[in-house]
């Protein structure tokens, strides 16, 4: 009815404006043919010189008379349309005031636009009293707030609701199911919303009455744990239940039937069907245990027993009891999760015990390389001494010999016969060798002391491993450091071929981290490719045999490292050339205490406590990638800050 209403009403809208369209036209038409005839007028002076350009404009003349004819068709046409739609409207009202509904329009405003003879009697008020008037004009204002919020949350969601709401009729407060729904305009817009509401006071009380009578046999019924019951042969209820319907709701109408199995949980229907047609088929007690729902929606663990009656071979009927057990599964899963529980807690401690050991050797190992870390600063420290003395004289001492130098130079140019005493000094010494030599002499001591004071700061460096503090370090200084400490195991060595260091360095900046920690770790991982390309490349070197066009075999590792596309984290790339690792060995290669080495060779907690140093300490990433005969890539990531 509300959808014949909501068309009624666009359809006359749209007529209106085709009538006015239409009349528009009209009066363009009208103006148009006095201007032609105007025009023929004038024409018709000239019409011996211009008899075709008359024939031209009569015949648009009849061509306009003919859309005028047209137009004054379909303005009848439109007209007849508007009687029709009159017509309608007479038979809507009709259909709403003779409907024993309540049915009512009102506009965004909440203000009635339309209603039936129904809403009248509703108020005992006449239709001109009811139209233009709100809820809050007509009804209490707790209900036409209630009234308000509906209207409100259909012109916003444009969707139809159903709501119970509440009138006053006379002294007396009903009860309404109502369906309201938007009315649209033709752009799609809600303009209006309509209602029906039917008065369900009647039914409630039915329903009030009838939830109070349940309740108190509910009382009687649910002081007992058991239900007795009674079906037909076939398993369906025929008569009422009176205690499987205080226990769970059900009425005598939802039980007829198989009505009784809507009650057990749906997962145990199928347990429960199988069970009832292998006892029915070889008239057996029909036994099983299943879930049913009581009247309050909680499902009930139930033991349940049925034996059939069977007269001349044929069952008559089922006599059963259910018997609730919820209480006893409960108390068994009960210990069901105190068990779990305290397997939980077995592999916690488990777990503990693990995470202790990896703490004491992690403990050890920090001591160790603490000790070690001080050890090396004060080495460091004790060479850097003597070293800075050298090296600082070395300058002075290579002006001094050059200026003695330049004084021999300069007797020999004034004296070049110099007595036979010192000419044979002369050539005892070898002057002109000395002379050539010993710049060499002093810049190759120059080198040395470089040297020397390059492994004092790698030294120095790396013995930060004991700090505590978060510092911004360069990375590539900490990755040099420990190359040039590991300078005496890459270098090639007459058992196996030298190792090949590639540096492929971004320009990053400085990174807030435990220095020293980082160092440690930068070893471990250096250390364990140094002794997979020792093991793969062993007694092999780069030489070749003279005349050979072979590649020379080359142990190589590749240090790169990028900051990552948000240029939030560094990552530190160290991939070797050996021969690789299996999945399996990848799997367990942070695990505390694995190793591959040999018996005294290693003791499976450097790349542990790696993983632990980038992961836990620096909120970072480690992680491995390997394919046997490939070579291995281990991959660092942390944050800049």
């Amino acid at each position: 009815m509300s959808y014949m209403l909501n068309y009624l009403l666009q359809e006359t809208a749209e007529l209106k404006q085709q009538n006015n369209w239409l009349k528009s036209q009209l009066q363009e038409q009208n103006a148009a043919v006095e201007l032609l005839r105007q025009e023929r007028d004038r024409l018709h002076q000239d019409c011996l010189k211009h008899q075709t350009q008359v024939d031209d404009l009569t015949n648009r003349l009849l061509q306009t008379q003919e859309a005028l004819q047209q137009c004054q068709e379909q303005l009848a046409l439109e007209q007849k349309e508007k009687h029709l739609l009159q017509a309608a409207e007479a038979e809507l009202s009709a259909v709403l005031d003779n409907c024993p509904i309540v049915i009512y329009v009102k506009d965004l405003e909440g203000r009635l636009t339309r209603v039936n003879r129904e809403f009248e009697q509703l108020l005992n008020l006449k239709r001109e009293e009811i139209l233009g008037q709100s809820s809050y004009e007509l009804f209490p204002p707790e209900m036409a707030d209630t009234h308000a919020k509906n209207d409100q949350m259909i012109a916003t969601s444009k969707k139809a609701v159903v709501a119970e709401e509440e009138a006053l009729q006379g002294d007396q407060v009903h009860t309404y199911l109502s369906v309201k729904f938007p009315i649209f305009d033709p752009d799609g817009n809600v303009r209006s919303v309509g209602g029906i509401s039917t008065d369900i006071s009647d039914r409630k009380r039915i329903e009030q009455a009838l939830k109070y009578s349940e309740e108190r046999y509910r009382t009687l019924i649910t002081a007992t744990a058991h239900i007795i019951w009674d079906t037909s042969a076939e398993g369906e209820v025929v008569k009422p239940q009176p205690g499987w319907s205080a226990f769970t709701g059900q009425t005598f109408e939802e039980l007829a039937g198989w009505g009784w199995l809507n009650a057990v949980h749906p997962e145990d229907q199928p347990e429960t069907a199988r069970n009832w047609s292998a006892a029915v088929a070889n008239k057996t007690i029909y036994q099983v245990e299943h879930r049913v729902r009581r009247y309050d929606g909680e499902y009930r663990h139930m033991s349940v027993w049925g034996v059939p009656i069977v007269q001349e071979g044929q069952i008559q009927e089922w006599i059963g009891i259910h018997t609730d057990i919820s209480d006893g599964k409960q108390a068994n899963e009960a210990l069901q999760r105190s068990e779990a529980q305290l397997r939980e807690k077995a592999e916690q401690l488990e777990q503990t015990l693990i995470e202790l050991q990896r703490t004491q050797t992690q403990l050890v190992q920090n001591e160790k390389m603490s000790s070690l870390g001080q050890l090396v600063a004060g080495v460091a420290h004790e060479i850097n001494n003597p070293v800075n003395f050298i090296y600082g004289n070395l300058s002075h001492a290579h002006d001094y010999i050059q200026d003695l130098l330049d004084l021999i130079e300069l007797y020999r140019q004034h004296y070049p016969n110099p007595a036979a005493e010192v000419q044979r000094r002369i050539d005892t010494i070898e002057v002109d060798f000395l002379t050539q030599d010993l710049p060499k002499l002093l810049n190759s001591m120059k080198v040395g002391a470089d040297r020397i004071q390059k492994i004092v700061a790698s030294l120095r460096n790396f013995s930060r491993m004991d700090e505590a503090e978060v510092k911004a370090v360069d990375i590539h200084e900490g990755i040099d450091s420990t190359l040039m400490i590991l300078q005496n195991r890459i270098k090639e060595r007459p058992d196996h071929t030298g190792i090949e260091i590639v540096k492929d360095y971004s320009r990053l900046p400085l990174v807030e981290c435990y220095a020293g920690q980082l160092n440690q770790v930068f070893m471990n991982i250096l250390s364990n490719a140094i002794d997979a390309l020792d093991e793969t490349y062993q007694g092999q070197t780069r030489s070749l045999p003279e005349g050979s066009t072979a590649s020379p075999i080359a142990a190589q590792i590749t240090i790169q490292t990028r900051l990552t596309d948000d240029n939030q984290r560094v990552q530190i790339c160290i991939i070797d050339n050996a021969s690789g690792m299996n999945e399996e060995v990848q799997r367990r290669i942070f695990e505390p205490f694995y190793t591959t080495k040999p018996v005294g060779k290693g003791t499976g907690m450097g790349l542990s406590i790696s993983y632990q140093v980038v992961v836990e300490k620096h909120g970072g990433n480690l992680h491995c990638l390997s394919t046997p005969g490939e070579g291995t890539t281990f991959v660092i990531e942390i944050p800049v800050k």
